[in-house]
């Protein structure tokens, strides 16, 4: 039962007063820094918003990256975790690309699949066999298994 002297404790954040002297900490440019057109008032700059006409170019602000851009369809590889091998296929099984994508694990567009291990799997786990004329890498995890 809830009654006044045991109410939870609940903490409200006191509001910013800006711009009412140096004391206060927010004094004189209000947290805004010195000079320019960011720190006046009113509209803010076309190139931060977006919304007026700026020479047909999109807005700075929801432009690409230019370093380090990669198309999305341009993934040609996959990672697939071990575990997932080890449910869908049995050890006397061959692992390639058509019976991956049969059976939902990778897509169609892929030139190189990287089989991965995860945690929690036992070095004696015997694994199926990999067809040799795919591109597969394994990780160092999966090489110390075979």
């Amino acid at each position: 039962m809830i009654t006044l002297n045991n109410l939870p404790k609940t903490v409200q954040k006191k509001k910013k007063v800006l711009g009412r002297g140096p004391g206060s900490g927010l004094g004189k440019n209000a947290g805004k820094g010195d000079k320019g057109q960011t720190k006046r008032g009113g509209k803010r700059p076309v190139y931060f918003t977006g919304n007026a006409s700026d020479a047909g170019q999109s807005a700075l602000a929801r432009s690409p990256k230019l370093r380090g851009f990669k198309a999305r369809e341009n993934k040609q590889h996959a990672v697939v975790q071990l575990k997932t091998i080890l449910e869908n296929y049995s050890i006397d099984e061959i692992v390639n690309l058509e019976s991956l994508i049969s059976k939902t694990i990778v897509k169609t567009k892929i030139k190189t699949i990287k089989v991965i291990k995860t945690n929690g799997l036992k070095a004696d786990v015997k694994l199926p066999k990999f067809d040799e004329n795919e591109n597969f890498v394994l990780s160092k995890g999966v090489k110390d298994m075979q």
